[in-house]
């Protein structure tokens, strides 16, 4: 669910998926979170990795 309760548009176009997840997770406004784009067998994959510990938040 989205942040006001609908539904998260996901669209069959891996390119608008991305700019969707891009813009609500923040990506370019924090250095804890990053964006990798991969192939593999002409799959298209997006990774979001988290960075940092739970350590760190206590």
């Amino acid at each position: 669910m989205g942040k006001d309760g609908n539904q998260i548009p996901v669209s069959k176009y891996f390119e608008r998926n991305i700019e969707y997840l891009n813009k609500e997770l923040r990506v370019e406004k924090t250095f804890d979170l990053i964006h990798h784009k991969i192939e593999h067998g002409g799959i298209k994959i997006g990774m979001f990795l988290l960075m940092g510990s739970l350590a760190e938040t206590r």
